[in-house]
């Protein structure tokens, strides 16, 4: 029996049978393997049990590992404008649930600043710019999206991590539009220059 059918056969065994943290932790090691063989597959897989069954068993049994460790494993393999497609086809019930851990910049263990963090440590400066700027310039929701606190959250991370980089703070800091944001996101890096 070769890999994929073994995950197969596993999912189709799991996917309808939700009912304990555990099974949400094996669904998320057999998705997690599914995206290394076949990521459209491991994305249709995901979408399948969130569309399904998150709104109704999200109460009662941790979701974690599928409404968010997931999320990181889409981000390892898409970009940012990428996975945003992606959670687009997450029905419309559950998107701001979604929306709430993937984007929310109030709560320092969102899944945006793992994401970002990830970058981060592994020095990717050019791509933290991109995604940086992508994010940027989207319409999200403010209630929970706030692109100058987002961008000041990822310069104080690239700080406490000492990353210290004051070419790549001054192009974060002017991605806001407003020159008073600009000024706000500078101040932060004051003693680097």
């Amino acid at each position: 029996m070769n890999k994929d059918s073994y995950i197969n056969t596993l999912y189709q065994d799991l996917k309808d049978k939700i009912e304990f943290d555990e099974d949400v932790e094996a669904l998320f090691r057999i998705l997690t393997n599914m995206m290394e063989i076949n990521r459209k597959k491991g994305i249709e897989y995901w979408l399948y049990i969130m569309n399904h069954y998150y709104l109704d068993l999200q109460k009662d049994i941790d979701f974690t590992p599928l409404a968010k460790n997931f999320l990181l494993e889409i981000l390892n393999y898409f970009t940012l404008q990428q996975t945003l497609h992606i959670l687009t086809q997450v029905s419309h019930q559950n998107q701001p649930i979604i929306n709430q851990h993937f984007f929310n910049v109030f709560h320092q263990d969102s899944i945006i600043y793992q994401y970002f963090y990830q970058i981060i440590i592994k020095k990717q400066s050019k791509k933290e710019l991109e995604e940086l700027s992508f994010l940027a310039h989207q319409k999200l929701n403010k209630l929970i999206f706030d692109t100058t606190i987002f961008l000041k959250n990822i310069i104080l991370i690239h700080i406490r991590t000492k990353q210290i980089d004051v070419a790549l703070f001054l192009k974060i800091s002017d991605l806001p539009k407003k020159s008073k944001d600009k000024a706000l996101l500078k101040s932060l890096f004051i003693e680097y220059i």
